[in-house]
């Protein structure tokens, strides 16, 4: 569950988050796709994200959540949830009533 304490404009996950928003939408990503558009990170960062509730994994077809599997050796997909979506929707109303 996301906390609004620490996830507000002006914070550090939540300036993330937006640069993450900016860069790949409500689509899946890598981190180095973010690497590439210039978003400056660790990579233990996402952990971080995911752990807050703003990232997840993308669901494969077929699953009802996403799986934890051990390291394969493979690309890790992320993607924002959509409660990390409609709050900073809710937050840039906010700014632009104001």
């Amino acid at each position: 569950m996301i906390s609004r304490r620490r996830f507000r404009p002006g914070l550090p996950l939540y300036t993330l988050t937006q640069q993450i928003h900016r860069v790949a939408g409500s689509r899946p990503f890598t981190w180095r796709d973010l690497k590439r558009a210039g978003v400056a990170f660790s990579p233990s960062t996402l952990v971080s994200l995911r752990l807050e509730g703003i990232l997840s994994h993308p669901i494969e077809p077929g699953e009802d959540r996403p799986r934890l599997r051990q390291y394969e050796g493979t690309r890790r997909d992320w993607i924002l949830t959509d409660r990390a979506i409609e709050i900073m929707t809710e937050y840039e109303k906010q700014e632009v009533v104001s």
